[in-house]
């Protein structure tokens, strides 16, 4: 049997909140690279919602 210490996925440093948004996207392992895209894309929605919620007070809907 394997180590989970061992796994490549130990590397990738993750927030509590990027690993809630992982696994709303994935039940499975996934590999160091595939963690980080996820993580990158985990910060891409963060600005993306930042720039909505921004665009949203300075242009309200009439």
């Amino acid at each position: 049997m394997g180590s989970i210490l061992l796994c490549q996925c130990m590397t990738v440093p993750l927030t509590q909140e990027e690993r809630d948004f992982i696994a709303s996207k994935y039940a499975d392992c996934l590999c160091a690279a595939c963690l980080k895209d996820m993580k990158s894309a985990y910060h891409q929605q963060l600005q993306q919602d930042k720039l909505h919620n921004i665009s949203t007070l300075l242009f309200p809907k009439k």
